[in-house]
């Protein structure tokens, strides 16, 4: 193989390389604690996964109306995770406690 035909062999290995790396999905953590949500707002990435902690004493419910999620009873110590596979903005809310919100953007 001649030195030009190398190059661009290396050059897009490279360039496949960097996209897989890229491409890779991310894992968030949001917790629950004091009957509220760690954050009130996260931008991510589609594909990514969120896994949400009951860091509280109580009880909570995930629910996702837009996906249809419903973690059901999550005890405390308990953990649920989700892949957000479709671009969009989700409103995440706690069943048993209404006042708890994160809005969730995915690009």
């Amino acid at each position: 193989m001649n030195h030009a035909r190398m190059m661009i062999a290396v050059g897009c290995g490279l360039a496949l390389l960097g996209s897989v790396a890229a491409g890779a999905a991310a894992t968030h953590k949001i917790g629950q604690k004091g009957k509220r949500f760690s954050e009130s707002e996260i931008t991510i990435t589609t594909g990514d996964t969120i896994i949400f902690n009951n860091n509280d004493d109580v009880k909570h419910n995930i629910v996702i109306a837009k996906m249809r999620f419903n973690t059901g009873i999550q005890e405390p110590g308990g953990a649920d995770e989700l892949v957000f596979s479709k671009a969009g903005t989700y409103s995440v809310r706690c069943g048993l406690h209404p006042k708890m919100k994160l809005i969730v953007n995915v690009q």
